[in-house]
């Protein structure tokens, strides 16, 4: 088994549906998301937010890295567990000078209501789609 599918990382396609989900989700929740000086970092920040949320839930599925993706999905799961939130969400914050428990707000927050149970369970069912792909091969 190789660690990365450079061809499935070559198909245009798999990038151009990445792309849009970016921009849809980004679209979707900048409204949920305020900043009280906003400027074009801030802007990128939430872009960048919105990209790696597309990867969580859709990184192995476009991309078919599954070891890739699962060792993204255990790095993000620690970084909540050590910071309580997403790092970016605290640079986000401070660049935006919002209070520091200011939320990042994304369709998973807004669909399940901020429920941390059913986004830790949505991360375990991802990496056993993983598991069981790079078992498969």
């Amino acid at each position: 088994m190789k660690l990365i599918d450079y061809d499935s990382l070559q198909n245009k396609y798999s990038w151009i549906i990445f792309i849009l989900l970016t921009i849809f989700f980004n679209n979707l929740t900048m409204p949920f998301n305020k900043c009280i000086k906003p400027s074009l970092i801030s802007y990128l920040l939430l872009l960048i937010h919105d990209a790696v949320f597309v990867y969580f839930l859709f990184g192995s599925l476009l991309f078919n890295n599954y070891i890739i993706h699962s060792i993204f999905l255990l790095l993000t799961l620690l970084n909540w567990y050590i910071f309580g939130k997403c790092i970016i969400t605290i640079v986000n914050n401070r660049v935006c000078e919002n209070n520091y428990d200011e939320k990042y707000i994304n369709v998973a927050t807004l669909v399940f209501n901020d429920n941390k149970s059913v986004i830790f369970l949505g991360s375990v069912m991802l990496l056993l789609y993983n598991l069981y792909n790079i078992y498969k091969k």
